[in-house]
């Protein structure tokens, strides 16, 4: 399947790729892997998008913007490769180990993209259920599990996860106030934002915004 990605003109993007072979992956997890019976099923495509945690941003960042001496330079990248995949696999352990065993086609994978893109295009409020299930053109029922099987949440919470995301993004980067971020996101009740945002973030948006102040 192909897979294009598009970008605003005039903005600037990184991008690390890692590409691992699978006996050298089992070797790396070790007994670890029976966690994840997807990567050894050889029947069976699959696919999935991990959120991008504060851990995995911040080694990301690490790679790219990185100054070590020369000589070291293999030695630094293996070991970031190394966090990386620690970071995303002890992050895919706390998956539903029962939402992945769908199999995927190129139809499916692309009907569900749609409908990510959909969520993401108005963070104010949900988008409808028969909504969505008409432009993923399934029912209700494949298309909620086709999608926590890819992104590891259901559209419920990765709608909550976007939203959240975005509001720590327009205390920390727009230097809203936590009314202004929160009414911009559609809450009219700001103690359920601030409840909201706690669960995901970690603090409350007050304290979280006056880090960045």
């Amino acid at each position: 399947m192909s897979h294009n990605s598009t970008f605003v003109e005039g903005t600037h993007a990184n991008v690390v790729l890692v590409i691992i072979d699978i006996d050298y992956l089992k070797s790396f997890l070790k007994s670890d892997i029976e966690h994840f019976p997807f990567l050894t099923r050889k029947d069976q495509h699959f696919l999935i998008e991990e959120i991008m945690s504060d851990d995995i941003l911040r080694t990301v960042n690490e790679i790219i913007s990185n100054r070590q001496t020369e000589g070291l330079e293999d030695f630094f990248y293996k070991l970031k490769t190394m966090e990386l995949l620690y970071y995303l696999f002890e992050s895919l352990t706390h998956r539903d180990k029962n939402a992945s065993n769908l199999k995927l086609s190129e139809k499916d994978i692309l009907s569900i993209y749609k409908v990510r893109d959909r969520i993401a295009s108005n963070l104010s409020q949900p988008q409808p259920i028969n909504e969505l299930k008409k432009l993923a053109g399934m029912n209700e029922l494949k298309m909620r599990n086709i999608f926590k099987q890819i992104f590891g949440l259901g559209i419920y919470e990765y709608y909550q996860h976007l939203r959240m995301t975005e509001a720590a993004r327009l205390l920390r980067e727009e230097k809203l106030s936590v009314s202004e971020t929160g009414y911009a996101l559609g809450f009219e009740n700001l103690s359920h934002f601030t409840r909201v945002f706690e669960q995901h973030i970690g603090l409350k948006p007050k304290k979280y915004s006056s880090q960045f102040r």
